[in-house]
């Protein structure tokens, strides 16, 4: 009859190993999922609300008349808002570029010298 207890017992002490490994897992998955940010329509629209502040805040900083706002901006225009947003710390050659990269995607000519819809150089500083 001893040789029919030595199975029962490691049966058992595996079951309780695998309990106590799940309990752990389980706890460890509760740490996660309570650390994650909980981010929803109404958070989504905080954020939201605090880039067009910004936003408002750096064009108005940037002093222009309603009229030069209603045309658009300049390259040079979009450059310093983006440094006004801190989209960009410094403008080292490589930000340049990437600037002028998107001041192309946006519709702005090779040049730099006409100008591109606020409203564009919002939608798409929103998005990044």
């Amino acid at each position: 009859m001893k040789r029919g207890v030595a199975p029962l017992v490691a049966d058992a002490e595996r079951r309780r190993a695998a309990k106590q490994e799940l309990e752990i897992m389980q706890q460890q998955k509760a740490q996660i999922e309570s650390s994650r940010a909980f981010i929803n329509s109404k958070s989504d629209k905080v954020m939201y609300d605090r880039f067009d502040s910004d936003f408002n805040r750096a064009v108005d900083h940037l002093e222009l008349s309603f009229e030069d706002q209603q045309s658009g901006l300049t390259c040079a225009q979009m450059t310093q808002l983006s440094l006004n947003l801190g989209f960009v710390k410094t403008c080292t050659e490589q930000e340049q570029t990437l600037l002028a990269q998107l001041w192309r995607i946006l519709g702005g000519d090779e040049d730099g010298e006409g100008k591109v819809v606020l409203h564009f150089i919002k939608t798409i500083m929103c998005c990044i």
